[in-house]
């Protein structure tokens, strides 16, 4: 005796997770472009489903506008980074007990300095008076960096902190004439305690 049975199947949604063993379905049974965004539930992708070799196209990315100051780096020598403090080494210019802030920062080939010297017990020579620059520069043309030099209580001289080759800055200052000429122990004046000498500068690094 042969008994035939005959089910009624019902095609639509008859397969659902209570008959499917879990970890049951694998590549093999998805049909090529089946998974498609309708069949993934919102928010269930996570950082770890993303490959690190995705290399996801910047068109792909909402960020027109968005990057704001909070997401850069502030890591020295990166564009949010801070400011760091240099030591100059000078010379004709031994600085005592004179205050000196010194500071820069440095982004890709792009420097970026400020030198104030308070001084207070320094001791100036008769020659050009130089500092060293915190990043040695490029060498293929001159650098000229605004300089303000202050005979506190009384008068005011610009000029420019120079330099021609190597990491040496001199000091110089624009005369009556209109000619740049270097500072020294008594040019423009002759320098005491508490006048300042003022560089803020942008050059381009080695």
């Amino acid at each position: 005796t042969v008994q035939v049975r005959f089910e009624t199947i019902e095609a639509a949604n008859w397969v659902t997770n209570a008959r499917m063993a879990d970890n049951s379905v694998n590549t093999a049974e998805l049909v090529d472009g089946s998974v498609t965004s309708a069949k993934i539930l919102d928010g269930t992708i996570v950082n770890q489903d993303v490959s690190g070799t995705a290399a996801i196209a910047y068109s792909k990315l909402a960020l027109a506008g968005s990057i704001v100051n909070a997401d850069l780096s502030t890591a020295v020598g990166a564009i949010g980074g801070a400011w760091t403090t240099w030591t100059p080494t000078w010379t004709s210019l031994t600085i005592g007990s004179s205050t000196v802030v010194a500071r820069y920062q440095q982004v890709g080939k792009t420097v970026n300095f400020m030198l104030k010297v308070t001084l207070n017990s320094a001791t100036l020579g008769a020659g050009p008076i130089t500092f060293t620059l915190p990043v040695a520069p490029n060498t293929n043309h001159p650098i000229l960096c605004p300089a303000t030099y202050a005979d506190f209580g009384a008068n005011l001289y610009q000029g420019y902190a120079i330099a021609y080759t190597g990491s040496q800055a001199y000091l110089a200052y624009v005369n009556a004439s209109g000619l740049l000429v270097n500072v020294t122990s008594a040019l423009p004046v002759a320098w005491g305690n508490t006048d300042i000498f003022s560089i803020n500068g942008t050059y381009e690094a080695a």
